[in-house]
């Protein structure tokens, strides 16, 4: 019997300077949940630390440079689709704003909004639980 693939992901919470969040709406025809928002990140690659995946991959996703340390808020891992998945999700001092951020063709739609908002828009668990390992209190 072989063991699954295991799949390590790592994703940034992005926010601009008056603690707004960043999501990014994936294409309906995506294989993992269609229409849902995510955040930005993606695969860790062979040799590379989560964080370091997660600081290049918002690079390559967005433009944005992080020029600062990352700060850790949550991993969990979980089966999906006969594959496992490790995810570590992390937090940046980094402010972006609209201007920063190129957009992907991979992604539908940008939101920027309140965590209040984001947390309703999110339906996967883990990164309901990243944002809500997240310092910043929800305003209402």
């Amino acid at each position: 019997m072989t063991s699954p693939e295991v799949v390590q992901t790592a994703r940034i919470v992005l926010q601009d300077p008056d603690g707004h969040y960043y999501g990014f709406i994936r294409p309906l025809s995506s294989n993992q949940r269609g229409g849902s928002l995510d955040m930005s990140g993606g695969r860790v690659d062979s040799g590379e630390l989560p964080a370091e995946a997660a600081v290049r991959e918002v690079h390559e996703e967005t433009g944005v440079i992080i020029r600062g340390p990352v700060d850790f808020l949550y991993g969990v891992s979980d089966n999906g689709g006969g594959k496992w998945f490790t995810r570590w999700v992390y937090s940046c001092q980094e402010r972006v704003t609209v201007a920063d951020i190129r957009q992907l063709p991979e992604h539908i739609g940008m939101v920027c909004a309140s965590k209040a908002t984001i947390l309703e828009l999110i339906t996967f668990p883990a990164h309901v639980e990243a944002l809500n390992c997240h310092g910043d209190a929800v305003v209402a």
